[in-house]
């Protein structure tokens, strides 16, 4: 029986390697790591200091983290960190499915890119549409540009970001205020629409001496 044991551990364990090392970037640690199977693959749960590596997707928590191996699905939880292309995002709970690049960051999320900090109450990326939506207490700071909104747009093939809904804001100092604002990154224009206002800064006056 011990034997036999054995025999199974080592099975399971030789698949288990066979299936990360499809590729050499992909591998799941964590302080303690469980498994059960589902369909053609397994659902792995670690528990402590977890991260997952994905091709180019590497993915951090100091709590727990799961992942399916059938279906793609992830499940990460407290103090979770995603390093994606050239962004890094930053949230207590996010989940989404990893082979299609979806990600749903929850609970304080907050993502850097090359120039600009995004932040909101709910944060989504979907590769397939190069797209990242901010919904809800939305906040850009972009160069010289800081800006709240109702939700945020941001495009990443074409590198423009738009904030929609009652969008206020600094730039260069100047207060402003417009219904729709879009940033393009690569030529470093801002263009307002809607009710747009720029409130100048009054100069000082000189007291004669």
């Amino acid at each position: 029986m011990k034997n036999k044991c054995l025999i199974i551990l080592f099975t399971f364990l030789i698949m288990t390697a066979a299936v990360f090392s499809v590729s050499a970037e992909r591998e799941l640690s964590g302080d303690k790591l469980d498994f059960i199977p589902t369909g053609e693959g397994y659902s792995f749960t670690a528990v402590g200091n977890v991260e997952l590596i994905y091709d180019d997707i590497t993915l951090r928590s100091v709590g727990r983290g799961s992942y399916d191996q059938t279906t793609g699905d992830i499940h990460f939880e407290d103090e979770v960190e995603l390093f994606y292309l050239d962004y890094e995002a930053y949230s207590d709970l996010l989940y989404g499915n990893i082979e299609q690049e979806v990600f749903h960051l929850r609970e304080n999320p907050e993502i850097l890119g090359p120039d600009s900090h995004l932040k909101g109450d709910k944060i989504d990326v979907y590769r397939a549409e190069q797209k990242i939506e901010v919904r809800e207490n939305t906040y850009l700071d972009y160069q010289n540009l800081q800006a709240y909104s109702e939700k945020i747009d941001y495009y990443m093939d074409r590198e423009i970001i738009i904030l929609e809904g009652n969008v206020e804001g600094t730039r260069n100092g100047q207060k402003f205020s417009a219904e729709k604002v879009t940033v393009d990154l690569v030529e470093e224009k801002v263009n307002m629409e809607g009710q747009a206002t720029v409130v100048f800064p009054q100069e000082e006056k000189s007291d004669g001496s």
